[in-house]
């Protein structure tokens, strides 16, 4: 049976709604996962077994990243199709 998971993508801008790139940072999972903030960032969560990350990111205001700058979701968007996604966009804090 095929496990069914949701995509979580988080999106970084700055203050004037301009997406940022990011080079300086990037982490590789002890899994089949990789997570990048190279363009963006995504996750792959299966629905089950990763609940709790997946209510975490959907109620986070504030997340903190390896990198050692945290970011406020200043937007939620949820997309219902295949796959399904939420949407995170993401402002640093200074």
């Amino acid at each position: 049976m095929e496990k069914k998971f949701i995509r979580v993508c988080m999106y970084p801008h700055d203050i004037n709604g301009k997406k940022i790139e990011f080079t300086d940072y990037s982490y590789r999972a002890g899994d089949k996962y990789c997570t990048t903030l190279d363009s963006g960032f995504f996750e792959d969560l299966i629905f089950g077994e990763d609940d709790c990350k997946i209510n975490m990111y959907n109620s986070a205001i504030y997340i903190s990243m390896m990198n050692g700058k945290t970011y406020k979701v200043t937007k939620r968007v949820f997309q219902p199709c295949i796959p399904c996604m939420l949407k995170l966009y993401i402002q640093e804090i200074e």
